[in-house]
């Protein structure tokens, strides 16, 4: 029996004492073309018409829609989280000093840490309160630090989702735990495949960087010409 076969009259009904929506019409195969774009033209028509008039037709479409864009999430960062593993294991074989790495994954429209090698903190800040404006965010965000001991320094990086899809908002302080205060006066080199970054602290000790698309950074802190640490941050879905 063809689409054109049925009687196009149903309206979503309840089945005696069920809660969930059926149609008799139209199955989960019907919803699969349609979202797939391989009914013809007629079916369509006769489709959306009756979807309409069908709260049960409309329901089970976006179920379904919303199946297929877990799946292809699912598969994404699968992907994704393969590649940054891979790099980042690169980078352990080679024993650099004082690194700090980062996975980050765009999940369900907001991130989640997939691997580090630092503490997830809480929404609050990690010392005391916050210092600035800048560093309030009503965004979905993480914030990551890592302590070293030579020298005794505590890294902080705070990932704040952006409303466009895939971006983030990155920013980091240093903590001297030494001097029990803040570094001030140095720079971060933020290095990607479209190039060079070079930003300098802020008085109050913090570094903000413009938005950054899903890619892989690499961030080399330093201060007087002199390296503090590294970061490595990998962001995102790979294509």
């Amino acid at each position: 029996m063809t689409l054109h076969d049925k009687n196009h009259s149903g309206s979503g009904a309840l089945p005696d004492g069920g809660k969930i929506p059926y149609c008799d019409q139209y199955r989960f195969g019907d919803f699969l073309r349609y979202l797939n774009a391989t009914m013809s033209q007629d079916e369509l028509a006769l489709f959306e018409e009756h979807s309409a008039q069908c709260r049960a037709c409309r329901q089970g479409v976006q179920q379904e829609h919303a199946r297929m864009l877990a799946e292809l999430d699912v598969r994404q960062n699968d992907r994704f989280l393969q590649k940054a593993m891979q790099k980042l294991d690169d980078l352990a074989a080679a024993e650099p000093v004082n690194l700090m790495e980062l996975i980050v994954g765009f999940i369900h429209g907001g991130l989640a840490v997939i691997r580090t090698t630092a503490e997830q903190l809480s929404e609050e800040p990690a010392y005391g309160t916050s210092r600035s404006k800048a560093a309030i965010s009503s965004r979905q965000q993480l914030r990551i630090v890592q302590e070293f001991k030579s020298p005794p320094l505590s890294i902080q990086v705070t990932c704040d989702a952006e409303a466009e899809k895939e971006k983030v908002r990155l920013s980091l302080s240093v903590f001297d735990r030494q001097q029990d205060d803040f570094l001030r006066n140095y720079e971060a080199i933020l290095i990607s495949k479209e190039g060079e970054q070079r930003v300098a602290s802020n008085p109050e000790g913090e570094i903000f960087f413009s938005v950054l698309p899903a890619a892989s950074y690499d961030i080399g802190l330093v201060q007087d010409t002199e390296p503090l640490a590294s970061v490595t941050i990998a962001f995102g879905v790979a294509a």
